[in-house]
């Protein structure tokens, strides 16, 4: 019993990375996830800490932020409150 349930804790572990490595988040969802305003999602990634992916021709790209890195700006942000 106890490795089957090993084998369902790693199988769950595996679809957060997957989800997290491979979901994107846009200007508004991320604004929201850090509870401040699309203005300050744009201050961040002026000052380099988030890193965009542009989605889209030059002029009119959409940026999107995966959620790994977003989570991972969240936690060292935490990690400086301690």
């Amino acid at each position: 019993m106890i490795p089957e349930k090993i084998k369902q804790a790693e199988i769950a572990a595996f679809k957060r990375e997957i989800v997290e490595n491979y979901t994107l988040l846009g200007v508004q969802e991320t604004a929201a996830l850090l509870s401040r305003t699309p203005a300050h999602v744009y201050q961040l990634v002026e000052d380099g800490r988030l890193t965009p992916y542009r989605e889209g021709r030059a002029a009119n790209a959409h940026l999107r932020f995966k959620a790994a890195e977003v989570r991972a700006y969240i936690d060292s942000l935490a990690e400086r409150i301690r």
